[in-house]
């Protein structure tokens, strides 16, 4: 099995790398090209002055434009706590942190504050460890079946194939509760800045 390794990883690496590349570089043309629209925008509305433009035009324009420079959606009331609840964070947190743990963000009159229930912290940690056992049966597996030589390509691909189902299952669970894991790192810090 161990001489066939090095070709399934190089399959897999050469399938899937070149794709996410050109998706981050298209992603990365299309934000820079709204704003340029935007931009456009802005200037020709500043010249009419209607409540139409005032209540519904402005504020929506205004939400885009959060949107693209933060990724992060809301309202135009919620802008202002945002921008307030990051400067209060500080440290190395970015508009990714909040905009991944943005389901737990609760809104109120006086800003932002994180809800995490104790079912939601205990769901974070039983499929923290569920993901990763998974992960451990893969390396382990790594391990263990690259000890063997195996001159049978279907027992080897088989077996290829069981680990990297084990890795993307401990992966994905591990990402499904990545927002968990942002709103628990917010939580700590806005308490040890109290």
């Amino acid at each position: 099995m161990s001489e066939f390794t090095p070709i399934i990883v190089a399959i897999i690496a050469g399938l899937f790398g070149q794709p996410i590349v050109e998706l981050i570089s298209s992603c990365v043309k299309r934000n820079l090209k709204n704003i340029r629209n935007a931009d456009a925008i802005i200037k020709t509305l500043k010249n009419s002055e209607t409540d139409f433009i005032k209540n519904f035009i402005l504020p929506d324009i205004k939400e885009r434009c959060f949107h693209m420079q933060t990724g992060v959606r809301t309202n135009e009331n919620s802008i202002g706590k945002l921008v307030e609840f990051k400067k209060s964070l500080g440290g190395n947190y970015t508009w990714n942190h909040i905009k991944i743990a943005k389901k737990y963000l609760k809104f109120d009159n006086q800003g932002v504050e994180i809800k995490l229930s104790r079912f939601d912290k205990a769901f974070c940690n039983i499929i923290f460890i569920i993901g990763l056992l998974f992960l451990t049966v893969v390396l382990i597996g790594l391990i263990y079946f690259s000890q063997f030589e195996t001159r049978n390509l279907k027992a080897a691909l088989v077996t290829m194939f069981a680990l990297v189902v084990s890795m993307l299952v401990g992966y994905f669970f591990i990402k499904e509760i990545s927002s968990i894991i942002v709103a628990r790192g917010l939580e700590r810090r806005i308490n040890a800045l109290k």
